[in-house]
Order: C-alpha cells, then sequence, then structure tokens
C-alpha cells in the first residue's frame, strides 16, 4: 500500500516540473539573464561560497 507524501514533498516536486518546463520555453537571452539574476541571489543568501573565504577559514 503506498504512503502518502508530506504537503511540503509534493509542493517541491510540483514546481521542480513546472521549473523544468519553463525553462525548456524561455528563450536564451532570457534564460542568461535569469541565471546572472539567481547566482547574484544565491550571493545576497550566503549560499555561494568563495574559494578565498575558504582559505581565509582555514588560515584562521
Amino acid at each position: 500500500m503506498p504512503t502518502a507524501q508530506a504537503p511540503q514533498y509534493q509542493y517541491c516536486n510540483n514546481m521542480k516540473i513546472l521549473i523544468k518546463i519553463w525553462l525548456k520555453l524561455i528563450p536564451d537571452d532570457t534564460l542568461c539573464l535569469l541565471e546572472e539574476e539567481c547566482f547574484k541571489e544565491m550571493v545576497n543568501r550566503k549560499l555561494i561560497v568563495w574559494e578565498e573565504d575558504i582559505n581565509n577559514i582555514e588560515q584562521n
């Protein structure tokens, strides 16, 4: 008997599917702009770890 999935997991899975479809539909230049904006947002949220930051941590 299958178990019920948590609502959050189902939401994330549905969003993943929609994003994949949407990415296939947008033009290349828009995709490049989206990448740039996503990267900036990842830097703002400190999701990007820079090599120099790692080196500084190791030295301290």
